[in-house]
C-alpha cells in the first residue's frame, strides 16, 4: 500500500531539547519557570551571560558562524584547560575573537559556578560533569534564541516606515543636535549593569547586587547620574572610583535618554571600575572628565561605547 505522502509531510518535527524552554529548566531541576527565571538573574549565570552578550552577541567584528554542537564546546574546553592552560578562567574581563572561545568560555564558567556553590543547580547532585556541560549548553541557545527574537522584536518596533524615511531621519539626526529639556523627567528606564572592576569580595558575595534598575532616567544629567552610580553601588566604602560608564550599544547618554523616553525597553549601561588608594593621586591614564567653559561647571561622563 502506497504511503500517504500529505500525511507524513503534515507530521510536526519533534523539538529539539534547546527549543523547548519547559524541557530546559525540567532538565536543569527547576520546577517552575519563575524559578528558572530567578537562577537566571542571579550572580550564577547573569554576569557570566550579559559579558557574552555585550562583547560577543553584540559584538559584530566576530563572526557568529553556525551552532556547534555541544560535543565540539565541551572538547575545546578540555583542550584549553589541559595541562596547566587555564585558557578560559578569566572572570571579569575575557577577551577572545571567535564564536568558539567565546561559547567554551560561557559553558566553562556556568558548570563551574552551579557545581561548586551551595546555590547552584548541580550542587552536591549525582551528574557528571558531561552531561552538566550538556545541559547547560541546551540552555545557552535556548537563550541565545530568546536573545535573538527579542532585539528583532525590538529593531521593528523602532525602524521607521520606509527605507527612504530610515534615510531622512537618519540625516536629520547627523545634522541637528538632540534636545532632551522636553523630556519628562519621570521617564525612562535604565538598568546599570556592574560589567568590570568588581572586588572579588563583592563578586563572591550571593547578596550584593551587580545590577541596578532606575525608573526616571530622563531626569538624570551626566553628572547626577554619575553620582547616583556612585551612591547606589557605594563605590567609597568599596574603594573603587568609575573608570567608564557607557551605553551597551554605544548611545551618547542624551541618545540614551531620548531612547528610554520612548520605549518600555530600558535602555542599558556597563560600569567599569578601579580601585581607588585613599591618599594617592588619580591614574594619569585615566580618560580626564571634560567640564564645561565655566569652572564650576557639573562633571560629566564619558558614555561613548567601549564595545
Amino acid at each position: 500500500m502506497a504511503r500517504d505522502r500529505s500525511v507524513a509531510a503534515a507530521k510536526p518535527r519533534n523539538k529539539r531539547v534547546d527549543e523547548d524552554p519547559q524541557a530546559i529548566w525540567q532538565l536543569l531541576g527547576f520546577e517552575t519557570e519563575a524559578s528558572l527565571n530567578k537562577w537566571r538573574m542571579s550572580r550564577l549565570v547573569q554576569p557570566y551571560w550579559d559579558l557574552y552578550v555585550s562583547r560577543f552577541l553584540e559584538n559584530k567584528a566576530i563572526k557568529k558562524g553556525r551552532t556547534v554542537s555541544w560535543e565540539d564546546v565541551f572538547s575545546w574546553i578540555e583542550r584549553g584547560e589541559a595541562n596547566g592552560k587555564r585558557r578560559f578562567r578569566s572572570v571579569y574581563d575575557p577577551q577572545y575573537d571567535n564564536a568558539m572561545d567565546w561559547n567554551a568560555w560561557l559553558l566553562f564558567w556556568l558548570v563551574e559556578d552551579n557545581r561548586l556553590d551551595a546555590h547552584g543547580c548541580f550542587w552536591r547532585k549525582k551528574i557528571h560533569t558531561t552531561e552538566m556541560h550538556k545541559l547547560l549548553y541546551h540552555f545557552i541557545i535556548c537563550a541565545r534564541g530568546h536573545h535573538a527574537r527579542t532585539k528583532a522584536s525590538r529593531s521593528q518596533e523602532q525602524s521607521p516606515t520606509s527605507d527612504a524615511t530610515s534615510a531622512t531621519t537618519v540625516a536629520t539626526e547627523e545634522r541637528l543636535p538632540i534636545n532632551t529639556e522636553d523630556l519628562d523627567p519621570e521617564k525612562g528606564g535604565c538598568v546599570i549593569l556592574w560589567a568590570k572592576g568588581m572586588p572579588d569580595a563583592l563578586f563572591n558575595d550571593l547578596t550584593f547586587q551587580s545590577r541596578v534598575s532606575l525608573q526616571g532616567f530622563c531626569g538624570f544629567n551626566k553628572s547626577s547620574f554619575r553620582e547616583y552610580v556612585e551612591y547606589v553601588f557605594d563605590l567609597k566604602k568599596h574603594r573603587q572610583r568609575i573608570v567608564l560608564l557607557h551605553a551597551r550599544d554605544g548611545s551618547s547618554f542624551e541618545e540614551a535618554q531620548v531612547q528610554a523616553h520612548g520605549s518600555q525597553v530600558p535602555v542599558r549601561f556597563e560600569l567599569e571600575t578601579a580601585t581607588s588608594e585613599l591618599d594617592v593621586e588619580v591614574d594619569v591614564e585615566e580618560p580626564p572628565i571634560p567640564r564645561g567653559p565655566d569652572e564650576n561647571a557639573e562633571d560629566e561622563i564619558d558614555t561613548e561605547a567601549a564595545l
